[in-house]
């Protein structure tokens, strides 16, 4: 209890005497380089902004999606074509199914191959307010996982896919 009397004795003999004494220092010197003050709104900008982008990605993958949309068809059909045979034939039973079939895979894979960019770019926006070790983790488990998923996806597209389509496709007729 003493020791408490003491300090209050203190800070008040501070205050009380001069208050040139007081130093308020800037909210500019109080902060790491790291810590930025941004009121509601310039937060919501900046999230709008970074959204922005993330569709603007989807939007270049999708693009170039439908350019090579007929190469990708291809690629997609030729594991059915193997089990059932050459001549399969797929049928489509509405008029836009060939076109809708061709923006779906397009999209489809736009969202598979800009995940990483869109993770990384609202990743940006999460890592301001953490420490600069904690964004490094972050970077490096947007890095791994979108390593590993790719590698998982090719897995299964080289060993099991064959397998699989020849028994939902010819067993299950």
């Amino acid at each position: 209890m003493g020791n408490k009397e003491a300090s209050r004795k203190k800070i008040n003999s501070t205050h009380k005497g001069n208050s040139s004494k007081l130093s308020l220092k800037p909210v500019s010197e109080l902060t790491t380089s790291r810590e930025k003050f941004m009121s509601l709104g310039e937060h919501l900008e900046e999230l709008r902004q970074r959204l922005i982008r993330g569709i603007l990605v989807i939007i270049i993958f999708m693009s170039f999606g439908l350019y090579f949309g007929s190469e990708i068809h291809k690629i997609f059909t030729a594991p059915y074509k193997s089990v059932l045979g050459e001549n399969a034939v797929f049928f489509q039973l509405k008029l836009m199914a060939p076109f809708i079939i061709y923006l779906k895979t397009s999209f489809m894979l736009s969202i598979l191959f800009g995940f990483p960019f869109l993770l990384f770019i609202l990743w940006g926006f999460i890592a301001s307010a953490m420490e600069k070790r904690t964004e490094r983790y972050g970077i490096l488990l947007i890095l791994f996982s979108t390593v590993l998923f790719w590698a998982g996806i090719t897995l299964c597209w080289l060993t099991k896919k064959k397998n699989m389509l020849r028994i939902f496709l010819v067993m299950f007729r």
